[in-house]
């Protein structure tokens, strides 16, 4: 097992050590994640994913999997695998993705490299990962992240007013962390989301740019998830997002309370094309509960319907706190 705390940005390196430890003593409550995530890592090693083709949030999703796997069961063969897929997407010669995708819309399909630095982390200690590969992957994200920041389409993709703004920022502040260009991610934190806050959400917690889209909650959900990416991020530099508050008493609290309420406890009042999976509610409402220590909010999570919370990922990555 790793004995360093692990290298990790939107996780916290020390409640991820207590979770490795309550596993190994056998806690019950985490056992159905667990067994799901180690299923679903053996079949990325079993299955045959490792030799596809993958796009990137797929490709990102393995990884991010099989590295999980890796740092809960110390088995060796995940971080193999992880490892395998990270070369052969971004340090290999012929990489599947090169630094620069050319068009602001990239940056939507980007935004799981906003996780990826976590999954990087989790693989720190294996032999499959070497100096070596970390240094090409910082390389490779250093300018990806200067095509963000400096780059037509990437400042067009920043400035956007609705989620895909949000997800250029969060990259932007995840990537600079990872490649220790502190002051990239301090500034997008301290400046530019504050900034965002105030115009992405109005008095009554709405998100207006979302809700003119045609799939409204996913939409809403979606930014709102990464808007806690980005308070959770905050922290690295000294940037308490999580108490915002703007004019009229506009706050991510607000936001999310008017979500659960239009979006759980009543009929969805604004477009939603296309299927909505229920179970995408389970990481904000419980990584809210926790925020705010509010019950309420972990038991509409329980209540969900059609969704096995206790074997949800989020679990292994937020654990219940009420």
């Amino acid at each position: 097992m790793p004995t360093e705390p692990v290298r990790v940005f939107l996780l916290d390196a020390g409640e991820l050590e207590e979770i490795r430890r309550a596993l190994g003593e056998g806690a019950d409550l985490l056992e159905p994640a667990d067994q799901r995530l180690l299923q679903e890592a053996n079949e990325v090693v079993d299955g045959g994913i490792l030799n596809q083709v993958l796009e990137l949030p797929a490709l990102c999703g393995a990884v991010q999997t099989l590295a999980l796997a890796y740092y809960l069961s110390d088995h060796e063969p995940f971080a193999e695998g992880a490892a395998l897929l990270l070369r052969r997407a971004f340090l290999d010669e012929g990489a599947e993705f090169g630094p620069q995708p050319g068009a602001a819309v990239a940056v939507a399909q980007r935004l799981p490299l906003a996780w990826l630095v976590d999954a990087v982390g989790l693989i720190g200690a294996s032999p499959a990962w070497s100096r070596d590969d970390q240094q090409g992957l910082e390389e490779w994200a250093g300018q990806y992240l200067d095509w963000l920041l400096h780059s037509e389409p990437g400042q067009e993709a920043g400035h956007a007013a609705d989620h895909l703004g949000t997800w250029a920022e969060l990259q932007i502040a995840a990537l600079g962390l990872f490649t220790g260009r502190e002051a990239d991610a301090r500034q997008v934190l301290a400046e530019r989301v504050p900034v965002r806050l105030a115009s992405q959400l109005d008095v009554m917690g709405r998100q207006p740019f979302e809700l003119r889209h045609d799939d409204a909650l996913s939409a809403c959900l979606a930014n709102l998830v990464s808007l806690f990416d980005l308070a959770d991020l905050g922290r690295h530099v000294g940037v308490d997002l999580w108490s915002w508050q703007g004019a009229g008493g506009r706050s991510l609290q607000r936001a999310c309370s008017w979500l659960v309420l239009q979006g759980i406890e009543n009929p969805w009042p604004h477009p939603q094309e296309g299927f909505f999976d229920p179970v995408c509610w389970v990481p904000l409402l419980r990584r809210a509960a926790r925020r705010w220590a509010d019950s309420g909010l972990e038991m509409r999570l329980r209540d969900l319907p059609e969704v096995d919370w206790a074997a949800d990922r989020t679990n292994l990555l937020y654990p219940a706190k009420i």
